[in-house]
């Protein structure tokens, strides 16, 4: 989530900084509008488009197979699980904080509109020119929302006054301004601790006024201009909607006497800005490969956490004092946020479910019944699957292939560019497991050993196989 946060705020930092140094004088209010939400959806989004890669040649990794049984004791306790637990979980505490925040903004939101809901309530109307306007007897600044317009009485302004009132907000609606509001509002409940999510908000209904007041000043646009001033010592108005004392002044009146300049094609280089960002940050899916850094493996698109096992204090000791061995074993416990459960913990087992037949039968065939003609081509006599993880649908998410040669029993390999995508695909529709439970729920579960399957006629048996991650 952190990579993800860091991406988007640098494409919306580059695009935001583009539309400050290229767009913000610009009078194409519609293609300022439009750049602003591409700009935000673009941030959004490319971070978590999948760019399918081919895989590039590289070199197969090669392991010898341990050629003596070592005796391994696998021990997990509960109480190392629980000492685990009992750490600050600051992911918790993060989401936590994140999570409060939101409702607070979304609350603060809810109060907006309520407050809106009442003027028009418990205020007076009259339909003026077509338009609904409503009298508070309060006074704040004159405002719009979703076609309505609020104004601290009718009396305290002049007919022209009045007049770039109307014209102001029914531009705002004719517009649909309001919609825009609403879209921006619920991307600020959703991202409200990012700075430029407020700096978009802002330059979006900077713009909105700036539309507006081009249509209300066509005619006097110095006189329009003196109206404005005379209204930015007026009480604010609802967030959510648009104010027609929107600051900074100066800004508003400096654009109103900006000539409009055909720049449109300037628009049209952003688009080699936005194919850029999409090559540097979004996902790239190099086919099934799994990218190992450190304690964390990607494939397809999720990322699985491993852990190593510890000797608990009788095991330790007793491996002191020579009378035992400990091999320490690595296993996945967790798939993006959600747990993958070890056998130990399951009251029922994953079981494949293919007919009379086992998963390592159902690969065989497939293999020898679909790819017979690539099989006879390759030098290999058996695949090993290991470290299979079985979601709660019963499907096969993570596995992990190991290969062992025909010429050479004593050497594995962990790739074969012609073998790999074939397996990935018989696993990928192979049909669903019954899947693990725990507790009495289908849960997600974990397998160090899947099965070996026979390709040729040499058979041998491995006592003891550790695979190296990579």
């Amino acid at each position: 989530m952190l990579i993800y946060l860091l991406k988007v705020s640098f494409i919306w930092l580059v695009l935001l900084l583009i539309f400050e140094s290229g767009f913000k004088k610009s009078r194409n209010f519609r293609l300022n509008r439009i750049y602003i939400f591409i700009s935000i959806l673009a941030g959004l989004l490319i971070p978590i488009v999948n760019i399918s890669m081919l895989p590039s040649d590289v070199a197969i990794p090669e392991q010898r197979i341990a050629q003596a049984y070592t005796k391994t004791i696998e021990t997990i306790t509960p109480g190392n699980t629980a000492a685990f637990n009992a750490s600050w979980d600051w992911g918790k505490i993060l989401l936590g904080l994140y999570i409060a925040g939101a409702c607070i903004a979304f609350l603060f939101t809810i109060r907006e509109i309520i407050l809106i809901l009442k003027k028009a309530i418990y205020g007076n109307y009259e339909i003026t020119l077509e338009h609904k306007i409503f009298s508070s007897k309060k006074q704040h600044a004159p405002f719009s929302f979703m076609g309505w317009i609020f104004i601290s009485d009718l009396q305290y302004y002049s007919e022209n006054e009045l007049q770039y009132i109307l014209q102001h907000e029914d531009a705002h609606n004719r517009y649909y301004h309001w919609i825009d509001m609403i879209g921006i509002q619920v991307i600020f409940i959703l991202f409200w601790f990012h700075p430029f999510v407020w700096w978009f908000r802002h330059i979006l209904k900077m713009n909105h006024e700036f539309e507006a007041d081009s249509v209300a000043a066509s005619d006097n646009p110095y006189e329009y201009g003196h109206f404005l001033i005379q209204q930015t010592l007026l009480k604010g108005t609802p967030v959510i909607a648009h104010s027609f004392h929107f600051s900074p002044i100066k800004n508003r009146i400096t654009m109103l006497t900006q000539k409009r300049k055909s720049s449109t094609w300037k628009y049209a280089l952003v688009l080699p800005v936005l194919c850029c960002f999409t090559v540097l940050f979004a996902k790239s899916t190099p086919g099934n490969q799994r990218i190992k850094e450190g304690d964390v493996s990607t494939f397809k698109g999720h990322k699985f956490y491993w852990k190593t096992t510890k000797p608990d204090s009788v095991v330790q000791k007793a491996i002191e004092m020579g009378f035992a061995q400990f091999n320490p074993q690595t296993y996945i416990y967790r798939m993006d946020n959600d747990s993958v459960y070890q056998h130990y913990q399951l009251s029922i087992n994953p079981q494949f479910r293919s007919g009379n037949k086992g998963f390592s039968e159902y690969i065989t065939e497939q293999l020898k019944e679909k790819y017979k003609g690539i099989i006879d081509t390759v030098t290999i006599a058996r695949i090993h699957v290991s470290n299979v993880v079985i979601n709660e649908k019963g499907k096969i998410v993570y596995y992990e292939l190991t290969y062992m040669s025909q010429s050479d029993h004593s050497k594995a390999i962990t790739s074969n560019t012609v073998l790999d995508p074939i397996v990935d695909q018989i696993i990928e529709e192979s049909p669903a497991w019954l899947p693990g439970v725990y507790n009495g729920k289908e849960v997600m579960s974990y397998m160090d050993d899947g099965g070996e399957f026979v390709l040729g006629s040499i058979r041998f048996k491995v006592v003891a196989f550790p695979v190296k991650k990579n």
